[in-house]
């Protein structure tokens, strides 16, 4: 192939295990695509530190890197290109290759299969974040919401960032923050709540606590981005646990590319506390008083006091 056909203008090569330049897939496709190859290898932090000090494996790839640095060198001399040279770095392979792809910029990285257990698990860990940073990676969830949303059907578009009083938040357009989309259907409602099917296009740290809290409906048991009580509130159930479950996940198989769904049964305490939240609520001025206590400092507060006031709904469009 000439170089005028050749597709990138410059690309690199990751030896991994594979110290060679004869019946070498990855440096063959790279030169076949690419008008300028760089060559690297890295001696990865992760596998050496747990070695010994004085290691024969790490002599060997020691003398390995020199022999494929001289062989480079011979490669680039006959097609006339000298100074044709082995890059070599000393840290995180995965970071280390990310940082000299910028610093050469270059189109491309090639590098062939790795069977190393340690490196399949280090490839397939960089392929699932990958799916979850383009949203190919399915996340569904069940979550039981005090107050009603609504619509039985929405999806909620917020930026999530930080709150006055530095919580996550959602928060306006020109304010600092992070895209997100949230879908969810209502499957039940009851006199204290709704149970919601919960989809999510993006993954935000606490995406449905927030923007569900953020339309009234926050997840039971939330003690964070739950509305705090006041007086003369409706008494709700207490929770034994928040009530957000991850029941179901889908993702391409980093090895085979067959599509895998993991699906979680929904936990006991669900069903037991849907009971509960089957029955009206009680104000808080019908609720029997307790009975008197001769040492007064062993009296609690009620706990989980909810304002479900309509005024607590915003109006936003779509909510």
């Amino acid at each position: 192939m000439s170089a005028t056909e050749k597709s990138l203008d410059s690309a690199l090569v990751w030896f991994r295990r594979d110290l060679r330049t004869d019946d070498n897939a990855a440096l063959h496709h790279a030169l076949r695509s690419a008008r300028e190859v760089w060559c690297a290898f890295v001696f990865d932090t992760e596998i050496l530190d747990v070695l010994p000090r004085a290691d024969r494996r790490v002599e060997f790839l020691v003398q390995c890197t020199h022999d494929l640095d001289a062989s480079l060198a011979a490669l680039g001399q006959a097609n006339g290109r000298n100074g044709t040279r082995l890059l070599v770095r000393h840290g995180k392979a995965a970071d280390e290759i990310v940082a000299l792809a910028h610093e050469l910029h270059v189109q491309a990285v090639f590098a062939n299969h790795d069977d190393d257990p340690y490196a399949l698990t280090r490839d397939a860990q960089r392929m699932l974040h990958g799916q979850f940073a383009t949203h190919s990676a399915g996340r569904t969830y069940r979550a039981i919401v005090m107050g009603q949303p609504r619509n039985d059907r929405d999806t909620l578009n917020s930026k999530l960032g930080r709150g006055e009083d530095g919580r996550r938040a959602v928060v306006e357009e020109d304010d600092e923050g992070k895209d997100s989309i949230t879908h969810f259907t209502v499957l039940n409602r009851y006199a204290q709540g709704a149970e919601l099917e919960v989809v999510l296009e993006t993954g935000r740290t606490h995406q449905i606590r927030v923007t569900l809290a953020d339309i009234a409906c926050p997840v039971y048991g939330d003690n964070v981005y739950a509305f705090k009580p006041r007086k003369n509130q409706v008494f709700g159930p207490r929770s034994p646990r928040l009530m957000l479950h991850a029941e179901e996940l889908s993702f391409d198989h980093p090895s085979t590319g067959k599509r895998i769904t993991v699906k979680a049964p929904i936990p006991a305490a669900f069903a037991e506390f849907i009971e509960q939240i089957k029955v009206p609520a009680v104000a808080a001025w019908q609720r029997p008083q307790a009975p008197a206590l001769d040492d007064p400092s062993q009296a609690r507060a009620p706990a989980h006091l909810f304002e479900l006031s309509p005024h607590a709904v915003p109006a936003a469009t779509g909510v």
